[in-house]
Formats: structure tokens, sequence, C-alpha cells
């Protein structure tokens, strides 16, 4: 048993998240079932742009753009499933779902 538990039954609302801008959205539907299990899966983190002013130096380029994004949202299975067995030993990790949202466009906003 976890020690960690989720809260479920009645009254419990899974997170949902903080959206920078009304564009670029993930729908609910558009996140793929656990590809271990076939479970839905749920909001598990959100990270926020801030986390670049305190884990990287941002002047650092990846091609020709520099690292930034509006929102990164990981989900997780909602039936927390244990991960395939590897010569009889635990360790495997069950893939999650990731999702990145960028900043709207500033093209053709007027200063």
């Amino acid at each position: 048993q976890s020690t960690w538990a989720r809260p479920r039954g009645a009254g419990f609302a899974a997170p949902e998240p903080l959206w920078v801008a009304g564009t670029g959205q993930l729908a609910p539907g558009d996140v793929p079932p656990c590809e271990h299990c076939g479970a839905h899966r749920v909001l598990e983190f959100q990270l926020l742009p801030q986390l670049l002013y305190y884990a990287l130096d941002t002047s650092v380029e990846v091609g020709d753009a520099y690292i930034d994004w509006a929102t990164l949202v990981v989900y997780t299975c909602s039936a927390s499933c244990p991960p395939p067995r590897l010569d009889g030993e635990f360790g495997a990790y069950v893939p999650e779902f990731a999702f990145r949202q960028s900043f709207p466009s500033e093209s053709g906003r007027k200063s």
C-alpha cells in the first residue's frame, strides 16, 4: 500500500491545469489512455515557466529557439497501475503523457 494516496470517491474532482491562454489548450479527450492498462489519465503535475528562472540558464538555446513554454502538464494513469516486471524484478516505468502549451504568438500585435 502506498503512503501517498489520491482522494477518490464522491465529491472528489480531478485537478485541472491552469492554462496560460485560451488558445493551445489540451482538451480532456485528447489525453490518451494508459498504454499499460487502458485506464484514463489524470493530471499529475504542472510546470510553469517561472521554473526556468530557478532551474535553467535562460541564455541557453536549443536549435534556433530559446527554451520556453507557457505551461507543461503531465498526466498519469488514474488506476496507478504497477509497472510490468522485467526478469522477475520491478523497475520498469509506465509511460506518462506530457503536453506543452506555448505562449500565444505575438505576431500581429500592435505596440
